[in-house]
């Protein structure tokens, strides 16, 4: 099966999960392609507004059961009148599509790569994968969408279509380092094959001008490993580096064969000789 019969159309089996808590499961599993498989984020807010509306009185919890009821029947007829030319008039009136944001707008700006430019981006990696390749690489993004959600380093921004993880502390002062949490590719493409953690500094291309400059990423290290890291490791590192310049300006020392402080990422290869 390639790419291209892949997202020609995304299914719709994650709509049940609105209304039936039994269906939720299925939010985290399956290998459909790289962008349906972003429904991990929809089990994530299910999951938080069950825990919200735990405390709330009995009325409250079934005018938000009713809520879901409508929205899911909504979208069930919004979804056969665009693929399949039938007509439905939902007593709310017709549902406004946004092909350039989610259904639901998140105002959290750590997680980049819910757009359609992003959408697009993760279509034309899987194009042309095998099944197994694909599974592969489902199964890498739902480990960085994993990591990011149970990590406490409220400085991460999620990269979805460059399979990343980033951690970019601004600091006017002293060199700007940053981190790089980074799964291989899929198809390997940009060379990357491997899990990485890269630790690199921000040089101005020039000298400052009326405030502003442009800067260039320069590599310090790396962390490759051919394997996936444990969940918990990828979570640890990101929790110690915490947004915070020393901690990554003294990573940025570590020699070749050691690791960076408190983790389990060993350095194997620096860019100073």
């Amino acid at each position: 099966m390639t790419g291209e019969v892949r997202d020609a159309h995304y299914p719709t089996v994650h709509l049940a999960a609105l209304t039936d808590r039994n269906a939720r499961p299925n939010l985290l599993v399956g290998a459909h392609s790289l962008w349906y498989e972003v429904k991990v984020l929809l089990h994530q807010a299910l999951t938080d507004l069950d825990i919200a509306v735990a405390a709330v009185p009995e009325p409250v919890r079934k005018a938000i059961s009713a809520e879901l009821e409508a929205e899911a029947h909504a979208l069930k007829d919004e979804l056969a009148e665009y693929r399949e030319g039938v007509e439905s008039s939902p007593p709310e009136g017709p549902r406004i599509w946004d092909f350039g944001a989610p259904f639901v707008a998140l105002d959290d700006e750590s997680l980049s790569g819910l757009g359609q430019e992003e959408r697009d981006n993760l279509n034309d990696l899987e194009r042309g994968l095998a099944q197994s390749d694909l599974d592969r690489a489902v199964a890498d993004l739902r480990l960085l969408l994993d990591a990011f959600l149970r990590c406490a380093n409220s400085e991460v921004r999620l990269l979805l279509d460059g399979f990343e993880i980033s951690d970019d502390p601004y600091d006017e002062v002293g060199d700007r380092y940053f981190l790089n949490f980074q799964a291989p590719m899929p198809d390997g493409k940009w060379n990357r094959t491997d899990w990485n953690v890269e630790i690199c500094r921000w040089v101005p291309d020039g000298p400052q001008s009326e405030g502003m400059s442009s800067s260039n990423g320069e590599s310090i290290l790396d962390c490759a490993r051919a394997e996936p890291p444990a969940l918990a490791e990828i979570v640890e590192l990101l929790n110690r580096s915490n947004g915070e310049s020393d901690v990554l300006a003294a990573w940025a020392q570590t020699s070749a064969g050691e690791a960076l402080a408190g983790t389990a990422f060993v350095v194997t290869k620096r860019y100073d000789g």
